[in-house]
Parts: C-alpha cells; sequence; structure tokens
C-alpha cells in the first residue's frame, strides 16, 4: 500500500512542482517587466527612451494571451487542495525521510493529513512547501514546521497572485506619471 502511494504520487507530484516551478519563474519575469518600468516612477526624472520602452513592453504583456493565461494559472494555484492531494504531497513528504522511526509513522501521518487539511492549503501552497521541506530539511519534518512552511509559500503565492492582478493598473499610473513628466518638460523647453 505504501509503496503503491508512493509510485502514484511521486507521477501526479512531479506535474504539480514542475508547474509550480514554472509558474514561479513566469511570474518573476512579469515582475521584472513591470519592475524596469517602475524606473519612471522611482528616480524623478522624466522617462528616457529605455524607460518608455520598458514601459511599453510592460502594457504589450499585459494586454497578451500570456498574462491572461499566467492570471488563470495563479488563480488555479491558489485553489484549494484536494484531500487526495494532500495525503499524496504529505505521503511524498513522509516517503522522502527514510530513517524516520517507522513505529508511530501511521499515527504520525493521520495527525500530519488531518492538520494540513484543516489549514485549507491551496495546490500551490501545499506542494512548495513539500518541495522545500524535502529539500532543505534533514530530519522528517514535525507537524508545525509542516505548517509554517505551508503558511509561508501561501504569503508567497498571494503576493506574487496580487502582483500579477494588479499589474494592469500599477501600468496605468506609470504611464500617467510619464505622461506627466513629457507635459512638464515640454512646457519647459517652450518657455
Amino acid at each position: 500500500m505504501r509503496q503503491e502511494l508512493s509510485t502514484i504520487a511521486a507521477t501526479s507530484q512531479l506535474s504539480v512542482q514542475s508547474f509550480g516551478e514554472q509558474l514561479e519563474a513566469r511570474v518573476h519575469a512579469a515582475y521584472q517587466a513591470t519592475r524596469e518600468a517602475q524606473q519612471i516612477v522611482d528616480c524623478y526624472r522624466p522617462p528616457n527612451q529605455a524607460d518608455l520602452q520598458s514601459l511599453e513592453a510592460a502594457e504589450t504583456f499585459v494586454k497578451s494571451d500570456e498574462y491572461h493565461q499566467l492570471l488563470a494559472d495563479c488563480r488555479a494555484a491558489a485553489e484549494p487542495a484536494s484531500e487526495r492531494e494532500i495525503r499524496t504531497e504529505l505521503s511524498c513528504l513522509v516517503a522522502a525521510f527514510p530513517t524516520a522511526a517507522r513505529a508511530d509513522l501511521k499515527v504520525f501521518g493521520a495527525l500530519l493529513v488531518a492538520d494540513v487539511a484543516a489549514a485549507k492549503p491551496s495546490k500551490y501552497g501545499l506542494a512548495t512547501a513539500c518541495r522545500s521541506l524535502r529539500r532543505t530539511s534533514r530530519f522528517l519534518p514535525s507537524i508545525s514546521e509542516t505548517l509554517e512552511a505551508i503558511e509561508k509559500a501561501e504569503r508567497s503565492l498571494h503576493y506574487k497572485r496580487r502582483s500579477i492582478e494588479t499589474m494592469p493598473e500599477h501600468l496605468a499610473k506609470i504611464r500617467r506619471i510619464a505622461t506627466e513628466y513629457e507635459n512638464i518638460e515640454q512646457a519647459r523647453s517652450k518657455a
């Protein structure tokens, strides 16, 4: 039974893991585009050609299908994990620590699943937390360590999702400021 669960878990977990990693890379790239445009606001100076090109590229991005797909993917990642997904991720987590004491593992596993399910993690939060724990923990993490890792991943997802959702409004604000700077510069050059 445990071996079957581990095989099923490993197969489905790889797709969730790669989706999470791809999502992080795509969000980071979108954030960088906005960050470059943000230089117009941060530098308190009229925008130069490079600033305007960065702003135009970011504005083009938020009108693209790629942006809308990224937004949909962020929303899908925030969906609550099902009971099956929780069991699968946690069985992978437990299986990754072969030195764990086997005597109480059944009780620990049941408590871990119950407590994590009660926290209602997102698919992304759960997968990201479990991946992080497998990569950084030397011993089987406690329930509290697991819940802390999930909370950290949930905060990260919330921030990423919010950044993507508010990107069009943020870029509109940057565009208004860039236009104001250009109008001021034009008025100065005429005077």
